[in-house]
């Protein structure tokens, strides 16, 4: 299928693959990508420190410390991201990609359920990067160095401080707008309404990034800052705009259940007998049968014709995983009970998948004992649109 669940509807960016950026690492599990932009970022940083810098230091020192200043500026994005990841694992949601690009960066996770945990989320990067100023500054005042260490100390405090800042103000598609994003969530219990608010916020900042800009050049900026800045308010203006329709989409996306537009499935372990399919109503039409890991994570679909090649008499020894399509990539997504397609779509995390296992807490025994998670769905592409198309239809003919 060449469609991924959610495509084009999720709150949270698409994950960049390797055709689009460099793979240069593994953090929390996840992988850590650097964008293709970045080489055209750090020479516009050698550039400019490094002319700026030359009648100071001379021209190799200079150059050379704009070349460090490009590394901090790295790592440093990396430490904000690292932050955004290292919160949503606090939350216990899984990280599924971390991207370094040309304006910062951005975490793909699975979505909050909570305004004030996604605010949490949101804010961490910038602290972190508060942080990192913080230590700069402390460096500077306790060490009061000279040369070179004063050139990177005090860059290390602009370049944090900028960033944190800049991330805290309250407009999306910067950080402080999805926690402003959140905290009208939680006054209005209504998480489109948070987006649309934050979203107009961000059209407002980049107006106000532009209006800047022209301040800038009227009073003698650069034409690199000013190109710089133009950059930056469009990309600002197009994350608000994202914001605006994804609070639309919300709105639209909320009226459905995740149940009705899921094909039910239930999640046996690979490891049991074929035999035990007897067991499954409605298989394989309309029941899919997901076969499991030993954590209860989806690892196959049974695939109704492999089924048909075991004889009668060999069922009961032969294991589902003989029988099974394998699916590759993370796709179990965990939901609550009577979960909204909204909620669907953020637990994805931007994952592109071509169909995911819906998974539901477990309850209890009537003795009091905890049941374990289940499996209650398979989503598919043409699942939700079909169940889309169905409730809209019975809902216009009610």
């Amino acid at each position: 299928m060449a469609d991924s669940l959610g495509a084009g509807t999720d709150t949270y960016p698409e994950p960049m693959n390797d055709r689009n950026g460099w793979r240069i690492g593994t953090v929390f599990g996840a992988p850590l990508y650097l964008g293709p932009t970045w080489p055209l970022l750090v020479v516009l940083i050698v550039v400019l420190n490094g002319s700026q810098l030359t009648d100071a230091l001379g021209a190799p020192l200079a150059y050379a410390l704009g070349l460090a200043y490009a590394v901090m500026l790295v790592l440093s994005v990396l430490v904000h991201e690292l932050a955004h990841a290292a919160a949503a694992r606090s939350r216990g949601h899984r990280v599924h990609g971390i991207h370094l690009t040309l304006i910062g960066g951005h975490t793909v996770h699975e979505g909050d359920n909570s305004p004030w945990g996604n605010a949490w989320v949101a804010i961490a990067g910038p602290l972190a990067s508060l942080a990192l100023a913080a230590l700069g500054l402390l460096a500077l005042l306790l060490l009061d160095p000279t040369g070179v260490l004063h050139y990177v100390l005090l860059g290390l405090v602009w370049v944090n401080g900028l960033v944190g800042v800049f991330n805290m103000l309250p407009g999306l598609p910067l950080d402080g707008g999805h926690a402003l994003a959140s905290a009208v969530w939680a006054m209005t219990g209504d998480r489109g309404t948070g987006l649309r608010v934050a979203g107009w916020s961000g059209r407002v900042l980049a107006v106000l990034v532009l209006v800047l800009v022209a301040v800038m050049v009227g009073t003698g900026g650069g034409i690199v800052y000013a190109l710089w800045g133009g950059l930056l308010a469009w990309i600002m203006w197009q994350g608000a705009s994202q914001a605006l329709q994804l609070g639309a989409i919300r709105q639209r996306y909320s009226r459905h259940s995740t149940a009705s537009v899921v094909h039910p499935a239930v999640g046996i372990p690979q490891e049991a007998p074929v035999a035990a399919l007897e067991q499954v109503d409605g298989f394989p039409v309309p029941v899919r049968v997901i076969t499991t890991d030993e954590q209860g994570d989806a690892v196959g679909l049974v695939d109704p014709s492999a089924l048909a090649l075991v004889p009668a008499g060999e069922r009961a020894s032969t294991p589902l995983r003989a029988v099974h399509r394998v699916v590759e990539g993370e796709w179990t997504v965990d939901l609550p009970h009577g979960a909204d397609l909204t909620q669907l779509l953020e637990a994805l995390g931007g994952r592109p998948l071509e169909q995911a296992a819906v998974r539901e807490p477990g309850g209890w025994t009537p003795e009091g004992r905890p049941l374990p998670p289940r499996i209650t769905g398979l989503a598919t592409h043409g699942s939700l649109t079909e169940g889309m198309r169905r409730n809209d239809a019975t809902r216009h003919g009610a």
